[in-house]
């Protein structure tokens, strides 16, 4: 199966590296003929600028586009990849306006939703299915996914929040991160080992959880001992209403995925 992705940004980039690792046939597609060239030496893949020939030469179609630009691309596409598998990143959109926007009621539609762990095969990847797919054609998509990390078949009705808890939290740990190197900085620590230190209690503590028998809220009191320095830094986030501040940061963001295509 010859893969094929519109879009090399950020994520798009990071699901070619994710996806080298299995050897698998990629093509890439920028517009522009020189940006191409340099995608191609960067990433180490072919890449096109001729979207039509770019087609033609694909199986399986990854759109990796922003959102602005996806139904463009898809009018580009649409009348020579009703054989071809699309794989659609596309936050927000969902599979029924996808077969609305390709004017073709079979064609074969996987949506998904990585994070930009996938390029260290570290990914929390949702995936859903048209209902014209066999087993074994699932099996392969799979297969595929599995490239970027651990993924979670889903009802698309949970891509929403699925979206936020897979996708857009990333952003929320590199954020923390960040603060926790600051206030080591501030306190004397040169910045390498102030990230290292903040980093490795995060993996350490995100590995300890995934292994544990015990909640997130059980671990954090283990920590968080009476009497115990940990409490207090506890008692200023409740007072601070750090949970509220995540739901609200939550909220926010499935209004936006929400209202991407609504209209």
């Amino acid at each position: 199966m010859k893969i094929g992705i519109i879009g090399l940004g950020h994520m798009g980039s990071s699901l070619v590296k994710g996806m080298q690792n299995d050897h698998v046939q990629i093509l890439g597609y920028h517009y522009d003929e020189q940006k191409s060239v340099n995608l191609s030496k960067k990433l180490n893949i072919q890449v096109t600028s001729n979207l039509l020939e770019f087609v033609k030469a694909t199986d399986l179609i990854i759109l990796s586009v922003r959102t602005n630009i996806v139904g463009s691309i898809i009018d580009q596409i649409k009348n020579l990849a009703q054989d071809k598998i699309i794989l659609s990143l596309i936050s927000g959109l969902s599979i029924s306006k996808m077969l609305a926007m390709f004017d073709h009621p079979n064609q074969k539609i996987v949506r998904i939703m990585p994070n930009l762990n996938a390029e260290i095969q570290m990914s929390a990847t949702g995936i859903c299915f048209t209902n014209n797919f066999s087993q074994l054609e699932k099996g392969e998509i799979n297969a595929l996914v599995q490239n970027f990390g651990e993924i979670y078949e889903i009802p698309e009705e949970q891509f929403e929040i699925f979206t936020i808890l897979g996708g857009v939290s990333p952003a929320w740990f590199f954020k923390m991160i960040n603060v926790m190197q600051e206030i080591g900085i501030e306190h004397g620590m040169n910045a390498e080992l102030a990230k290292k230190v903040a980093t490795q209690a995060g993996i350490g503590s995100l590995t300890n959880l995934m292994q544990s028998k015990y909640s997130p809220l059980e671990l954090m009191n283990q920590v968080a001992v009476p009497g115990g320095v940990t409490i207090e830094s506890i008692k200023v986030l409740n007072e601070h209403q750090f949970d509220e501040i995540i739901k609200k940061a939550t909220k926010k963001a499935l209004e936006k995925d929400k209202k991407t295509f609504s209209k």
